[in-house]
């Protein structure tokens, strides 16, 4: 579902040190390696919070932190809304696309129109495929929202780690004989997840029985399956009762360049 790589420029006594962060979704599928859940299933991500934590006596250098949204308010408002409008359209059957969005954005939308490639490069140049807004949290950490630019759920990298650092940390003067931790954490909400094609693994069954696969049984059967997933991936995982509920779900130390 995810892939996570951190690291850090060496840190030395009174100097600063940029930490960089490989991130990529994907969808993922679960259940086929559990002999005993009946089912397999798709799962995606519709948002995800990364957080970086650093311990003292480090401390983060606030001029450092990566703020990639849109400059502009008015343009950040208008890529949601043109976003918006593209996945209300009836014609594109629920499915978005930078052409989509490129239409929609230039009042040209239509079945039969055809846009042309370079303005798809544009559109996507333009909209970014995952939207990393900063979030403060304290002295000792950052976090960022990843929300979809222009797709349904977060797919790819949002940024370029090695030329586009997440922040930059400031050692103490002193050196210290122990090492400080910087943590990278990758957290969503239980409503954030998205369970689709859920299959029982057994062939043969009627339409009327795969018509009801996706009952709540079945699905908190799913999501029980997420749980033991993360808890074999030595995650912290939670009652997932509640569609507000934090789940974790990566957890890496940032390691010396």
């Amino acid at each position: 579902m995810l892939a996570i790589d951190a690291w850090h420029k060496p840190l030395r006594a009174g100097g600063s040190s940029s930490v960089h962060v490989d991130l990529s979704f994907r969808e993922g599928r679960l259940g086929g390696d559990n002999d005993d859940f009946p089912f397999t299933f798709r799962i995606k991500l519709k948002k995800a919070l990364l957080t970086i934590k650093v311990e003292s006596p480090l401390k983060i250098e606030r001029k450092s932190v990566a703020r990639g949204i849109p400059s502009d308010e008015a343009e950040y408002s208008r890529i949601r809304a043109v976003r918006e409008e593209a996945k209300a359209n009836a014609s594109l059957k629920g499915r978005l696309s930078p052409a989509a969005i490129h239409l929609t954005a230039s009042g040209e939308l239509s079945s039969g129109h055809e846009v042309r490639q370079e303005d798809q490069v544009r559109v996507v140049q333009h909209i970014p495929r995952i939207i990393a807004s900063p979030i403060p949290g304290g002295q000792q950490e950052y976090g960022w929202e990843l929300s979809p630019g222009y797709d349904e759920e977060l797919s790819g990298s949002p940024w370029e780690p090695v030329e586009h650092p997440r922040l930059s940390v400031r050692s103490p003067e002193s050196s210290s004989a122990i090492d400080p931790i910087i943590k990278v954490i990758v957290t969503c909400r239980l409503e954030d997840i998205e369970i689709t094609d859920l299959t029982p693994k057994q062939s043969g069954f009627t339409a009327s029985v795969r018509e009801a696969i996706f009952n709540e049984i079945n699905m908190a059967a799913a999501i029980q399956q997420i749980k033991l997933t993360l808890r074999e991936a030595n995650l912290e995982v939670g009652k997932l009762d509640d569609r507000f509920a934090d789940i974790i779900l990566a957890d890496a130390l940032s390691v010396e360049e």
